[in-house]
């Protein structure tokens, strides 16, 4: 606990320290630190009987850590003073160099940190990583402000979980709103949800919990459980929603179970707003049963002629909870379709599993989209002829943004989904997607990069031709754009599309992309000039694939000589697709005087294996490798080693 008094010394012999009490709390939140030789910081917040320190070791540069200073600075004011939160025993932060256990343990007024998940690099870090430190500190401090809501049951810890997210989303976004941190847990986290809460992997979110273990390290306590309470707060509104949190927050949680106490004080909020027509004889409980004692969810059909159903996906339970499914919709009826969130809970309405509706507009020449800003956890299917018209709206340049971003990358993510169940063909889905030609926001893009990532095994095969180098023209088209547009400014979302972009348009094989890395490989070779540590894969690698003469053996040298120390970048060598050049480097890396035995063995094994990796397809440079398996060191001929290689042969 944090000092409740200064120390006071006696005679220079003995020292009294005077502690503030601790409240009851579970033994696993009981946690101490001896520190020595560390340098604190104390930061001034709005109450003055409000201690913010952080402590780091006295060697560490501050401007490493400036960045992390100003999130746990900002994240706690703004707890602080927008939700009127108490937390008068303060909090330490500590930063730990070496901790490796977790990133960051959120205990009773004081919260670790492992230092390499929180220091920052201008130089040599992506901004994409100031998000990340963000999310993780704006977690942990939020979690603080929860430890007198903390229950000896373990199946209720995702409630706690949930609401420490959605709370660290909105100090993160109040503060920092460049990171678009709430469109990115849309797609990053209640889309992710929705993958794994299909054939049975994920658990209900109230269920009897065996293995505490195994229920903390669930997809459902980490995906779910922030993805079902953001739809809530959508269907109360965000008042509603604070303020009831507010209360929950006040309360006693001894006297009764987190979640009947999350409940109450919820309905108690709700029933004095102006709100609370819409639910009419159901209560908050009810209207949540089904979601948190459920698995999986529902399905909203949409057919061209106005025709709306709504079904339950891999449904195999018993549980008679009524499903509350908040049902909203936009058409392009008008010039500028409204997507606002603003008035939403007004106009919201409610379906159940087995519903038919008729949608009031024809869909012959207007669309009509579902689930606005994806609110709700569901997925909306379309038949293909309004798949086609929502394409034909998106084609036009000036349409992109009519339609919001969310429900854009919804509407991808939810295509090639039924496309994998074989609900859509092939021919609509790689349609739809050519839109994203001009596409140059990365939240649309994030669902397309997550179904490569899954079809990418598949690309390894000769049949998957027609898909690969459809996806590959898609993806070339806006690499070629965003490199050729001057005003392409860099910003955290441009920088990962950038990012992300290049590196599956040289997977994919676009000639174009190899070209632009071969030429600036050519560069920094000439030039000395520095990459930056994340484009130096995407640079080295699909630069020497196409690499002459010359270029090899400049970047060979280059490495060997600047770089000798990083044995990663010796893998990027074995990129290259010309036979000679692989088998020069198997033998430079064995006769080689500059480097010690150690190195020398370490740099072989990553060769040979990234060697293996790449090109075993090659039947000269497998039969190459097959007969120069004595210049590999003989430790690496382990069974588990080999087994994990052979694997390889078949899926790259």
């Amino acid at each position: 606990m944090p000092l409740l008094t200064e120390i006071e010394y006696v005679l220079d012999i003995s020292e009294t320290v005077r502690f503030y009490s601790t409240p009851e709390i579970p033994i696993h939140h009981i946690s101490a630190i001896l520190l020595s030789h560390f340098t604190t910081t104390k930061i001034p917040l709005l109450e003055d009987n409000i201690d913010l320190n952080i402590r780091y070791r006295q060697q560490l540069k501050m401007n490493y850590i400036s960045f992390a200073n100003n999130v746990i600075d900002l994240t706690t004011s703004y707890l602080i003073s927008l939700h009127d939160l108490e937390n008068t025993t303060g909090i330490t932060n500590v930063i730990i160099p070496g901790y490796y256990r977790h990133d960051a343990v959120s205990k009773l007024g004081l919260i670790y940190y492992r230092e390499a998940a929180v220091i920052f690099d201008e130089k040599n870090d992506p901004k994409m990583r100031q998000l990340e430190i963000a999310l993780l500190i704006g977690r942990s401090i939020t979690y603080q402000f929860f430890r007198n809501c903390i229950s000896n049951s373990w199946s209720y810890m995702w409630l706690n979980h949930g609401l420490t997210t959605l709370l660290a989303l909105d100090a993160i976004d109040e503060n920092f709103p460049e990171f678009h941190i709430k469109d990115l847990f849309v797609v990053q986290t209640l889309q992710e949800s929705l993958r794994f809460d299909d054939d049975f992997i994920m658990k209900p979110l109230i269920s009897d919990m065996k293995s505490p273990e195994t229920e903390l390290l669930s997809a459902s306590y980490y995906l779910k459980a922030p993805s079902i309470l953001r739809m809530l707060q959508h269907m109360l509104s965000s008042y509603v929603f604070e303020k009831g949190i507010k209360i929950y927050l006040s309360r006693n949680p001894v006297l009764e179970e987190p979640i009947d106490s999350f409940w109450t004080a919820m309905q108690s909020v709700y029933d004095a707003s102006a709100l609370n027509h819409r639910i009419y004889e159901s209560s908050v409980k009810q209207l949540m049963d089904a979601w948190t004692k459920q698995q999986h969810y529902p399905i909203v059909e949409v057919t061209f002629d106005s025709h709306v159903t709504v079904s339950a996906e891999n449904m195999n339970s018993t549980n008679e909870e009524k499903w509350w499914i908040p049902y909203t919709t936009v058409t392009n009826r008008n010039d500028k379709p409204d997507f606002s969130l603003l008035l939403i809970h007004f106009d919201l309405r409610f379906l159940s599993v087995g519903d038919d509706i008729f949608l009031p507009d024809k869909v012959e020449t207007n669309w009509t989209i579902i689930n606005v800003q994806q609110i709700g956890y569901y997925r909306v299917f379309y038949d293909e002829s309004i798949l086609n018209l929502i394409r034909e709206y998106l084609f036009m340049h000036e349409h992109i943004n009519k339609i919001h971003v969310l429900n854009r990358a919804q509407i991808i993510d939810d295509a090639f989904y039924f496309f994998m169940k074989n609900k859509i063909s092939l021919r609509a889905f790689l349609e739809l997607t050519e839109y994203l030609r001009k596409e140059k926001n990365f939240i649309a893009w994030y669902p397309m990069f997550k179904s490569l990532e899954y079809m990418s095994t598949f690309f390894h095969y000769r049949h998957s031709s027609y898909m690969k180098t459809s996806m590959m023209r898609t993806v070339n088209d806006l690499f070629v754009l965003i490199n050729d547009d001057s005003s392409f400014s860099l910003n955290y979302l441009k920088d990962s599309l950038k990012e992300e972009i290049s590196r599956w348009a040289c997977v994919l094989g676009s000639s174009e992309c190899k070209a632009e890395a071969n030429s600036k490989l050519k560069t920094h070779l000439k030039e000395k000039n520095i990459i930056l540590p994340w484009w130096k894969k995407w640079t080295y690698c699909n630069g020497l694939m196409i690499a002459d003469n010359n270029t090899w053996f400049s970047a060979l040298l280059h490495i060997d000589y600047t770089e000798r120390s990083n044995y990663k970048i010796f893998e990027y060598l074995t990129c290259s697709e010309n036979f000679l050049f692989i088998r020069h480097y198997i033998d430079f890396i064995e006769s080689s005087e500059t480097m010690n035995d150690t190195a020398k063995d370490y740099s072989q094994i990553l060769i040979f294996h990234s060697i293996i990796a790449r090109h075993a397809k090659n039947d000269t440079m497998l039969d190459y490798l097959l007969a120069n398996l004595h210049k590999i060191p003989r430790y690496f001929y382990s069974k588990i080693y080999c087994l994990n290689s052979s694997k390889n042969l078949f899926i790259y």
